[in-house]
């Protein structure tokens, strides 16, 4: 259980510092407004306009992602250590 949880939360922290850094290239790239999903499964939402810009995400699907990393890592087995 401790170590799904641990799987569980860096897989979050990392998807989490991945949408945050993420508007910044979409921006230095000029990338034009799109969306990944749809409601209540939508992941992100882009929009780059004349009027301003932004990002939107659903912390569902993400939570789910994460939850479903750590679940099937904590599943595999494990390799013994050497030392």
């Amino acid at each position: 259980m401790i170590r799904f949880l641990k799987i569980f939360c860096q897989t979050l922290v990392v998807l989490l510092l991945l949408f945050v850094a993420l508007p910044a290239v979409l921006k230095l790239f000029d990338t034009p407004s799109f969306a990944i999903g749809s409601h209540p499964f939508m992941w992100l939402s882009w929009r780059n306009e004349d009027s301003g810009s932004g990002i939107r995400f659903n912390l569902l699907p993400l939570v789910l992602l994460a939850f479903s990393i750590g679940l099937f890592t904590s599943w595999m087995p494990q390799r013994d250590r050497l030392e």
